[in-house]
């Protein structure tokens, strides 16, 4: 089995596991914490820099887009429609990514919750402090981050930025 598949068969399936605690299931949490953070880096090394790559050329191809679109004289309108249309699979390759970055993100917050709401308090001391100390652990979501020379989170934030520049140089390309 490659990488690919082992890694994102396994973080598929430990997403859809439901992240509760019973009284005879209590390693399951620890575990399950602890397998997803290693598979995450894992994954973020395997993929930091095509992640990286994707996103700078597909944030240069989306404002030469943007600036092809605006001042071209098409012959048809079906080549505005071609533009519009790479325009907007540009827009969604980003966001795709950075949106399950961001998933990654609020999933992870949501774990401290769940082992607080459970009944951990019933269990022995031992395991109460183990809690806890995982409780505090989870204070800090798991991110996922790419890049080489500069580093950006996947997150909704960074889909946000990317745009906003992609128009910043759309308009220096208009103004020059």
């Amino acid at each position: 089995m490659d990488t690919l598949s082992r890694i994102s068969g396994t973080l598929l399936g430990k997403m859809l596991l439901p992240p509760v605690a019973t009284a005879n299931l209590w390693h399951h949490p620890f575990n399950l914490y602890f397998d997803t953070y290693s598979d995450l880096k894992e994954f973020s090394d395997c993929f930091n820099n095509l992640f990286a790559y994707q996103i700078i050329t597909s944030a240069v191809s989306l404002c030469a887009e943007a600036f092809v679109l605006a001042f071209i004289e098409a012959d048809t309108p079906f080549e505005y429609l071609l533009y519009f249309a790479t325009m907007n699979y540009l827009l969604f390759e980003i966001f795709f990514i950075l949106y399950y970055g961001n998933e990654i993100i609020l999933n992870s917050n949501k774990l401290s919750k769940y082992l607080f709401q459970s009944k951990w308090y019933e269990q022995p001391l031992s395991m109460q402090k183990l809690i806890k100390f995982l409780m505090e652990v989870l204070k800090q979501p798991m991110r996922l981050y790419v890049g080489f020379v500069v580093v950006f989170p996947l997150n909704l934030a960074t889909f946000s930025s990317i745009l906003n520049t992609s128009y910043s140089l759309f308009n220096i390309l208009r103004n020059s």
